[in-house]
């Protein structure tokens, strides 16, 4: 692929148009509640910050971030933190002095409650955010009063907040609470509606993360916080916003058996929230959008990560409406799809596309033309839609028959603007009837654009050494465009659900080891081209069968195989602990990294990079067994591996949460080890005999299992 000289122009024209159009927005200043057009907020997962996060590696600063959401008409930049997060406190305050620099907009901290204790973890980490606010209008703030988002509220009591807010008070600290009631309208319903008007009562507003509920449980939460405006006597601090949540319907995931609420609802269904809490009865003043660092799936959703997706798009034409601006901009079509289908019925219908129109005139008509195809090229199917103004989304909805595409392991959804060279193309995985996977739908999105501005589609393919070969390779210092490749997507219970990785150099599996159980386990893999303005082709999908893990057996093909043999055979103590702790006396650290050269002589480490799920849970006084790293997180697993001179060997290793009940089942270079006190708290020591003869000492869990790991102590007998 090339990127000529013209992109660039395009690029560098796009750019001017779009910070132009989005500098008229009538943005609502961040300390200014009264205001006539509603502020928008959005959240932003601290987790995957700079440098982890993409898309646009050259682009992923703070500033560029800041400055992106700002154009876009976001008023405020929610950084999401869990009580695991919380080391990254000072380098999001530093991040603040960037917020500063950009009119009219802040940035503000959500605190993650589950797994979280409520006055260990949050009091400092709230005070000393508070204490960086001060004379810092980086950070968002109502009156001088920093504002905290919650996720999750409910994991505490009230009387548990109402004593943690007057802790904060009586150290001289005043914050601005907005209380997450999403899982407690959820869980509660009945008593959410009794109980509500008290949660108004202790925070400061309301608002719920997550799907929009559009219902009477919403209606009943924003009531509570009007009510409250109406009590002037007991409401010293004026009017409190009234906040509305927007959320994407963007991914789902389930078993077959789950209800039909649980799949994929299509990127209409963001149009519809907007609309929805812009109703006029509602009289919102905050617009809270519900995003997430989800560019795995090329959807675009978070505003910070791009300005022409199609999240983006739908929001820049929701602002101009609300905020009464006679917009020139041109009209832009869109085609959505689930990221995958299932070959045969299932009891649930499934969406297989969308086709959704922004910025239509009032008098515009558009016939799109659309044409589906086997992995043959054979067309199984064609139709003729229209789209105009007062109807801008059409969505199909198509329930397979059993085998009805055959043996395809995906099909084409190909669509073109009759009479005009404008078009897109967007494969669609075929999940095989026969094989397990986990029902998952994440949305993908595709702009229409005449075919001289399409990027050329990347191409897969496996080698004659069942090598996976991607064509073209990232250049790394192209600023222009990346090549992402994703794999393992939806085979149930494995490593790689949404977990693809950008490829780097010449790397053709990113951040993952020939030594985990699942490195070439059978399943898809998929490629794609993203260029800088966020024009994303797809490659064809790639289905790997589960054989060709044998295809990489071959030691020598591994630098590491050559130098276990000059290994001499030694105890060794490694803990499992994060950045933030001294590793004790005697012992080695592995911090998550993958696996590799860890010192010296020693080779460990894991199949891909899991230090975001390194823990120091600061309760054992012991450090070994209070840190630790899980072996899976929701439906992602993952393995351990160290290099090891062949022989015999006497292994002991601690299992457990101290913060947590949990239960642990570890593999042991194929020895099961069975949690000895089920669901406790705490460290559980093991000790074994081992027989290593293949040079690699591996552990990993079973599909359903869970363990996390303190340390391990390995001596030769």
């Amino acid at each position: 692929m090339s990127i000529s000289n013209d992109f660039t122009k395009f690029v560098y024209f796009y750019c001017l148009i779009i910070f132009t159009l989005f500098s008229m927005f009538s943005c609502a200043h961040i300390n200014d509640t009264s205001v006539d057009t509603p502020k928008i907020i959005a959240h932003n997962m601290v987790a995957v910050g700079p440098p982890q996060s993409m898309p646009d590696a050259q682009l992923d600063t703070w500033s560029h971030r800041y400055s992106v959401a700002s154009r876009l008409g976001v008023n405020e930049l929610t950084m999401f933190m869990s009580s695991d997060q919380i080391s990254s406190m000072e380098r999001i305050i530093k991040s603040s002095k960037v917020a500063e620099k950009i009119p009219k907009f802040a940035i503000s901290l959500c605190i993650g409650l589950p797994r979280s204790n409520l006055e260990r973890d949050w009091l400092p980490a709230i005070i000393r955010w508070s204490d960086a606010s001060k004379n810092n209008p980086g950070i968002a703030k109502i009156g001088n009063r920093p504002i905290i988002w919650t996720y999750h509220a409910a994991a505490f009591k009230l009387e548990e907040w109402k004593s943690f807010i007057n802790k904060l008070k009586d150290k001289g600290y005043n914050p601005y609470f907005v209380g997450d009631m999403f899982a407690f309208a959820i869980n509660n319903e009945d008593k959410f509606l009794t109980d509500v008007n008290k949660w108004a009562e202790v925070f400061d507003s309301l608002y719920m993360f997550g799907p929009q509920i559009q219902d009477y449980r919403f209606e009943a939460m924003i009531n509570a916080i009007k009510n409250k405006n109406k009590n002037k006597n007991k409401n010293k601090n004026g009017h409190n916003p009234i906040i509305g949540t927007v959320g994407g319907g963007y991914w789902r995931w389930g078993s077959d058996s789950q209800a039909s609420s649980q799949l994929y609802n299509g990127t209409g269904s963001y149009k519809k929230s907007l609309d929805y809490v812009l109703d006029s009865d509602h009289n919102i003043d905050w617009i809270h959008l519900s995003t997430w660092n989800d560019y795995l799936e090329h959807t675009m959703i978070e505003p910070t990560r791009n300005t022409v997706g199609i999240y983006s798009s739908i929001l820049d034409e929701k602002l101009d409406e609300i905020r009464n601006n006679t917009s020139s901009k041109k009209s832009k079509f869109w085609i959505t799809a689930p990221s995958e289908l299932r070959n045969g019925p299932g009891g649930l219908n499934e969406y297989v596309y969308e086709i959704l129109g922004t910025f239509l005139d009032k008098k515009e008509v558009r016939k799109l033309r659309l044409t589906f195809l086997n992995d043959k090229k054979r067309i199984i199917r064609r139709e003729t839609i229209t789209l105009t103004h007062d109807n801008p989304v059409y969505r199909f909805n198509w329930e397979p028959k059993k085998n009805e595409f055959g043996s395809s392991r995906y099909i084409i959804m190909k669509v073109n603007i009759v009479d005009t060279d404008i078009n897109a193309e967007l494969p669609i995985l075929v999940w095989p009837e026969n094989a397990e996977r986990v029902l998952y739908k994440a949305p993908r999105s595709q702009i229409l654009l005449p075919s001289k501005n399409i990027p050329k589609a990347p191409q897969l393919m496996l080698d004659s050494n069942s090598v996976l070969k991607v064509n073209p390779l990232p250049n790394i210092g192209n600023t222009n465009y990346r090549v992402d490749v994703l794999y393992d997507m939806y085979a149930k219970g494995t490593e790689g659900v949404n977990l693809g990785k950008r490829i780097k150099g010449k790397r053709q599996l990113p951040n993952y080891s020939p030594y985990d159980p699942y490195y070439f386990q059978r399943g898809f893999r998929q490629a794609a081209i993203v260029t800088i303005d966020g024009r994303v082709s797809w490659s064809y999908p790639l289905w790997v069968d589960i054989n060709l893990q044998n295809n990489f057996n071959n030691r020598r093909e591994h630098k590491v195989f050559d130098r276990t043999n000059s290994l001499t055979k030694k105890k060794l103590k490694i803990n499992f602990q994060n950045n933030f702790v001294k590793t004790p006396d005697g012992y080695l650290s592995d911090k998550g990294k993958i696996f590799g050269l860890r010192d010296k002589n020693n080779y460990y480490g894991w199949s891909r990079d899991v230090t975001a799920f390194s823990r120091e849970r600061k309760i054992e006084e012991n450090i070994v067994n209070d840190t630790l790293i899980p072996f899976s997180y929701y439906l992602s697993r993952w393995s351990w591996s160290i290099a090891l001179p062949n022989g015999f060997y006497l292994i002991k290793i601690g299992l457990g949460d101290p913060a947590f009940q949990s239960t642990n089942t570890l593999n042991v270079g194929g020895n099961q080890l069975t949690d000895p006190t089920p669901n406790k708290k705490g460290t559980d020591n093991y000790t074994l005999k081992i027989k290593i003869d293949n040079n690699i000492l591996k552990l990993w869990t079973e599909q359903g299992a869970k363990a996390s790991i303190n340390y391990i102590e390995i001596k030769p007998l």
